[in-house]
Order: C-alpha cells, then structure tokens, then sequence
C-alpha cells in the first residue's frame, strides 16, 4: 500500500502522464503533423468529398509502409539507448546512438513535408484552409502528449521502492533531494523542446519549407541531446549512491514498472473518457517516534482548532508537546494512555509546528491548515502532516467545509499537481471520504463533517490541490516542505 500511495503523485511527477493519449514509444519521435491521419479522421466534419477521401487512402497505402518502417527504426534506436544508458554506456556512447536515431527522425520528418504537399493539392485551397484551422484548434485544445526522455528514468522506481532498497537513513536523505535537485532543470529543458514542437507544427501549416523545418528540427535535437546529458548525469548520481546490490534491485524494479505502466497506459487509452474517482485505503496522518506511532487528528470549526492525539501503545506514560503559532508557543503535558484533545486556539490558515518528547525520544512535525472561500461556503484544506522530505511525502488531507449554518458534508474529488510542471495528475482523480473520528472528539465533531484521504507528494516546492466540490472547482496553493 505504501508503494501505491507514492506511485499516485509520482507517475505524474516522473512522466506517467505523457504516455496517456499516444502510441508507446521507446523514446522521441518527431513533431511534424500527421495530415493523412487528420484529414481521414475528420472528412465529414471537414465535408471532405469521397474522390478526395479515396485520392488520400490511395496515397496513405503506398507511402504508410515507408513510414512505419523509418519509425519502426526509430524505435529500435531508441530501445538501444535505454539499454545503453541501463548498461551504464558513457554519454559519448549514448549520443552516437542518438545520432543514429536523429538521422531517421529527419527521414520521417522529410516525408511528412513531403506529406503535406500532397494533401495539398489533393484537397486545394478550400478544403486545405479549413483543415489546417481545424489542426489548429485540435492542438491548442488538446495538445499530443510526447515522449522527450530518450533514457530509462530512474528516479520514479528509487522513490517507490525506496523501502524496499534497504537504502541508510543518509541515503534515504539524499534520494530524496534527488527530485527537487533535478526535476526542475529537465522540466525546463522539456518545456523548450515542448515550444519547438509548437512552433514546428505551426511553421508547417504555415506552409514554411523543408529547409526551415528541418533547421527546426536540428534546434529540436539540441535540446534533446541537453536533455540526455542532464539525465545521465541524473543517472550517475543514482549509481553513485546505491551499492551493487541496491542498483541491482532497483533495474529489476524499473523493469517491473516499465511493464506495469505499459499496461495502465493501455487501459487508460481504452477507457480515457470514463476516468473514475479513486478511494485511496490506509492512512498517512500519523509520525513515528522511536517504537511508537502517534496520530495525529486536527479538528477544525468555524472558530477553533482542535488536536487529537493517539497513542497506538497504551503503556507509553506521559508527553511532552510544545506548539507553535505565528511565532507563539504554548506547552502542554499529555497523558497518551487515552485519546487526548487539544484546543489550541481559533481556526487560522498557516502552519503549526509541534515538538516534543515521549519516553526520552523527540519528535517533530508540522499541520498546514488553508482557507479558500467558494460561494457561500468557507473551505478549510489541512495537510497533516504537512508533508516533508522525511516522511516521504506522506500526509493525509481533511477538508472542512462550513456554510452560515455550520458544517456541511458535499462529495469532493480532489486531483494535485506541481505548479509549473508541464505534466499534473489530471487522469487521477482522488474520492475523499466522510469519517467519523475517535469517540472521543464527537463532542466536538456533530456529524461525519470531515472529508479525508492519504495523499503522497513527490517533491519538495509548491503544488495545487484542486477540489471538485459537488461540480465546482477550488484551486488551493500547498507547499511540501524540505524538513
């Protein structure tokens, strides 16, 4: 279960998501537009007349052999490369191959343009315009989703099975820097190569010549080759910091994943129009300290918040909790025998930072509490913990929603993404569920008012949650934090 929590938020943040809505490549292929494809797809919309439609199907059953072959080697290239960089190949090694494979991506590029004149003059002016502003409107609407990563990528299986790994508590630490180290430079250089793709598409309806595309082609190729060497050195990183056995464990995990994602990404291609909220089991709102595990409760009214604490091994005695507040600390003794509630003062949106000790081990952790408005409704969202590099993430998130009133119930579902990432985890979408809390805070608590579900964070730096409240959408800044 801990796997699949973490799986959630990092199939996005590792590149899950551009294998949903295209063919399963083993790397990138080439940006030019695929007219013969658009034009058949879309004649009746375009009233496309059956002569031309036969001229086109005539043309694609002589020149679509030629091109599944060059991308048939394309791809065989680009399953080299990712051996080759599993393998360990230096980047000289990694870059010759890549040469390899630029050299058929032009081919295909060069037919393509070769493509597009003959639609061209099969369709004439008319009918050429009105599916060229139809292209248009397809890729700004909904844009092809790409492959940019020539290499294996790693880092996704490092962070779920990083359990698994056997990995030190220093390792631990440095795998997961690793993400807010990296991730930023690659998704720089992907959005670059995502704006070449654009202006390649749009220079060819623009009817620009092969010589200009082409020459879009070439700056295309060395953003992909900056991007390869970055991965690698990504790569080199990860080596260094496992030993042999580790490493060996984590390519058998790679190869599972890539197996298990090929798998999903087919199953969302078959049924990509009928995405269905998830239900999430287990729960992340709990730290451990030493042989212990505390959970960790906030309870929140339109005027005050609430802790509630319990202990999963009832002989621990008593506890020591400092929380502070917008720099005010105030101190409590609590017996951790019994579920134990605190009421630390009024309902505001920040974040409280706890610390303490329990039979000689200290601890801490932090709650994020936010507030949104929407409507006639007041949303408080708490990340509890707020999620960190060394709890991996983990947090649980309760929503309270309060109108005039008092508290109400509404169905959300919830998605989250990195802001700034070009890849969030819209085809994942998270079901919150109505709880009950301990007996205990029922005083406080008048029905099953809170909304919750563990949620996993990849890495450090700010993300969205959005909430879809009965239909309605609230977008809410969170953060996780380093530490």
């Amino acid at each position: 279960m801990k796997q699949i929590l973490m799986l959630v938020s990092l199939l996005i943040s590792f590149g899950f998501a551009q294998m949903q809505g295209m063919q399963m490549m083993a790397g990138p292929g080439q940006p030019m537009p695929n007219y013969n494809g658009f034009v058949l797809e879309h004649a009746e919309e375009l009233g496309i007349s059956q002569a031309k439609i036969d001229k086109i199907k005539e043309f694609r059953k002589s020149a679509g052999p030629i091109m599944k072959e060059m991308l048939g080697k394309l791809q065989q290239i680009n399953a080299q490369i990712k051996q080759a960089d599993l393998d360990g190949a230096s980047i000289e090694e990694l870059l010759a191959l890549e040469e390899k494979a630029e050299e058929w991506r032009v081919k295909a590029a060069s037919s393509k343009i070769d493509c597009r004149a003959n639609n061209k003059s099969i369709l004439g002016e008319e009918d050429w315009q009105k599916m060229i502003a139809l292209y248009r409107e397809e890729i700004k609407e909904k844009p092809k989703m790409e492959m940019y990563d020539a290499m294996a990528m790693l880092g996704m299986p490092l962070m779920v099975h990083m359990n698994d790994l056997d990995l030190s508590p220093e390792q631990k630490k440095l795998a997961m820097m690793m993400p807010a180290n990296n991730m930023p430079l690659m998704d720089g250089i992907k959005a670059e190569i995502s704006a070449l793709y654009k202006e390649i598409k749009i220079a060819s309806f623009e009817g620009k010549s092969k010589e200009e595309l082409l020459k879009l082609e070439a700056a295309t190729e060395a953003k992909r080759i900056e991007l390869m060497r970055t991965e690698a050195a990504c790569r080199t990183e990860i080596r260094e910091l496992l030993n042999d056995e580790q490493w060996e464990k984590l390519l058998n995990y790679y190869h599972e994943m890539q197996k298990d994602m090929a798998s999903s990404a087919s199953e969302v291609a078959e049924k990509k129009e009928d995405i269905k909220p998830i239900k999430l089991e287990g729960a992340n709102n709990k730290i451990k300290i030493g042989e212990y595990e505390l959970w960790l409760e906030p309870i929140v009214t339109n005027n005050n918040f609430y802790l509630g604490l319990h202990l999963t091994q009832a002989e621990a005695a008593k506890m020591f909790l400092n929380a502070t507040f917008n720099a005010e600390s105030k101190s409590h003794i609590i017996d951790v025998r019994k579920t134990s509630l605190l009421e630390l003062g009024p309902t505001q949106e920040g974040v409280w930072d706890f610390s303490g000790k329990l039979n000689g081990e200290s601890f801490k952790f932090h709650i994020s509490i936010y507030k949104k408005e929407l409507d006639s409704l007041t949303a408080y969202l708490i990340l509890s913990p707020t999620p960190n590099l060394s709890g991996l993430g983990k947090s649980e998130v309760i929503v309270y929603l309060f109108d005039k009133n008092g508290a109400v119930e509404k169905n959300i579902n919830m998605s989250w993404k990195m802001s700034g990432m070009e890849h969030s985890t819209d085809t994942k979408v998270l079901e919150l569920n109505h709880d009950n809390y301990n007996s205990a805070y029922r005083s406080v608590l008048s029905s099953n008012t809170a909304h919750l579900a563990p949620i996993s964070f990849a890495m450090v730096g700010d993300w969205e949650i959005s909430l879809d409240i009965d239909g309605k959408e609230l977008l809410i800044p969170v953060q996780m934090l380093a530490d």
